[in-house]
Order: structure tokens, then sequence, then C-alpha cells
């Protein structure tokens, strides 16, 4: 009954792995398949609903992101947003300044055995803006001041960090898993897509922070 009515719910896209549960007489696997469709029926629905709106949703975005940066210059009447100070931050933008200020030190470091450079070429700044995107997603923690002019988007931030974490862990997993099974369990079987679906449903119930 519980699978008649998801099959009404879910996207068509979905029908096979309902099909699957319709015939599925072991009652411990049903139920791990329920959740698992249950997830992707979220998944499904969210998606949905962003694209239908995905319209007003930036265009209120980006007003509102603007409004709250234009919040921080007003503090900060000194505030120069394309400089970056490195000296301690004693201002508004403190996190910000300070986040760049360690993405700036670290390209210096590691650039340091290259010829010296009186100013950043747009490559340099592209560079570091990539590393400054790439350390919010992989290292940054609870507790730890986040950017300003990334306040609005912080658990947005975290929530990607949280993914990028879970696909890193399910890809490594895989490899080592499958490099133990061996060949012929990896090839003529289903084991790597049962395998990863385990892993993420495992990954899901993991409190990240």
């Amino acid at each position: 009954m519980v699978v008649r009515l998801l099959k009404r719910l879910c996207a068509p896209v979905r029908d096979e792995l309902v099909e699957t549960l319709s015939n599925e007489k072991d009652v411990v696997e049903l139920f791990k398949g329920l959740f698992e469709l249950v997830e992707h029926m979220r998944v499904d629905m969210a998606n949905f609903a962003v694209r239908q709106n995905r319209g007003t949703i930036e265009s209120y975005s980006e007003q509102i992101e603007r409004e709250e940066f234009m919040k921080v210059l007003s503090i900060d009447k000194g505030m120069d947003p394309l400089s970056v100070n490195l000296s301690p931050p004693s201002d508004a933008s403190n996190a910000t300044k300070e986040w760049l200020k360690r993405m700036l030190t670290d390209f210096l470091s590691k650039t340091a055995s290259q010829s010296p450079r009186k100013e950043l070429s747009r490559a340099d700044v592209t560079e570091i803006l990539i590393n400054f995107y790439i350390t919010l997603l992989e290292s940054h923690r609870v507790g730890e001041t986040f950017p300003e002019t990334f306040k609005l988007d912080e658990h947005r931030v975290l929530g990607l960090g949280e993914k990028l974490l879970q696909l890193i862990l399910t890809t490594a997993a895989g490899f080592i898993a499958s490099n133990h099974a061996g060949k012929e369990v990896c090839e003529g079987t289903d084991f790597k897509v049962k395998l990863k679906t385990e892993i993420i449903l495992i990954l899901n119930d993991v409190e990240w922070r």
C-alpha cells in the first residue's frame, strides 16, 4: 500500500525503483528501499520548486545580498572592497579581510620561488579567489568567523561543504571496496551502485558539525 502511494507521488524517473520495491520480499531491504525512495522524492520536489521559482529567487537574493553588503559599507565608511589590507583588521569587514589575508599569504608563500612581483595579475587574483571559495567549502568550522560578504549564504556554503565531503568519502570508499572485491565482483554485478547507495545512506545520518 505504501509503495503504491509513493508511486503516485514520485516523479516518473523513480518508476524503476518503485517497481523493484513492489517485488521486494525481504522486509529489511524493503524498508531501506522505501527510505531511499523518500529521500529521492524530497530532493526531486526541492529541485522542482527551485526550477519553478529560480527567476524570483535569484532576483530577490541579489537584491537582499546587495542591501546587506551596503549595510556593511555604511558601517565601515573607509572600507574598500577591492583592496586587501595586510595589517590586522579593525573594522566591519574583519572576517573578510582576515580570510583574504590568509589566502594572499598562502599564495605569496607558494610563489616565493618565482620572480618577485610588485602587483598581482588578473590570473593571480582569480587563483586567490578560487582558493578562497575552496577553503570555505573544505575547511570552515562552526565557531570560525564567516566572511561578512558571504554571511547570507553561510548555511548554503556549509551544506555544500558537507556534500563535498560526502562525495569525497563515498568516492574513496568506493575505490577501496572495489579494489578489495576484485574485478569479477565489480563488473559482473551492480556492486558499485549498491555500495554507493549504502554509503550515502550511512553518511546522511552523520552529524558533520
